[in-house]
């Protein structure tokens, strides 16, 4: 009679199979981090690019009533702020007149987030009243402002954005 001989089989995982599993799983979660960051802020970019198109629809619908654009020479923000600031620099601030104006036209003045260490649309009239500039800033560098009017500029690579202005003329 044969004696039954001895498996030497251990069930479970070894450390080395642990570790390889879960550096994969890191890996895959670093790869999907980086591609909803991506994501998120191609949805803040097009929200912006969907603001800025709603404000020069109701300024251009204001200047179709009145003849010229609300406003005067200073920059100031579009949009109703916390602080009645935006771009926080503490030099642009929020105009209650023109956010009156244009909230006739645009129901709900949009805002955007903070991004680049800027909040919000900026809005300068030109001295003949018949021309505007708005800014805004795009997260990623060399970003495309989706104009054709308007120009982007990329701060220091610290900040990494791209500021983009477009200048409005009514024909």
């Amino acid at each position: 009679m044969k004696t039954p001989t001895k498996k030497n089989h251990q069930d479970g995982f070894t450390l080395v199979e642990l570790l390889v599993v879960i550096a994969i799983i890191s890996l895959l979660m670093s790869l999907s981090l980086v591609a909803f960051s991506s994501a998120r802020d191609k949805a803040s970019n097009t929200k912006k690019i969907t603001d800025v198109k709603a404000y020069t629809n109701a300024l251009t619908l204001y200047y179709e009533d009145y003849g010229e654009y609300p406003g005067n020479n200073d920059w100031i923000c579009l949009g109703d702020y916390a602080d009645d600031n935006c771009w926080n620099d503490n030099n642009t601030p929020e105009n209650s007149t023109i956010n009156t104006a244009l909230s006739q036209y645009l129901p709900s003045l949009p805002i955007s987030e903070l991004s680049c260490g800027r909040e919000g649309y900026v809005y300068q009239l030109q001295p003949n009243n018949h021309r505007y500039l708005i800014k805004w800033t795009m997260k990623g560098a060399n970003q495309s402002c989706q104009f054709q009017n308007a120009t982007a500029a990329t701060p220091p690579p610290s900040e990494n954005c791209t500021l983009c202005t477009l200048t409005f003329i009514y024909d």
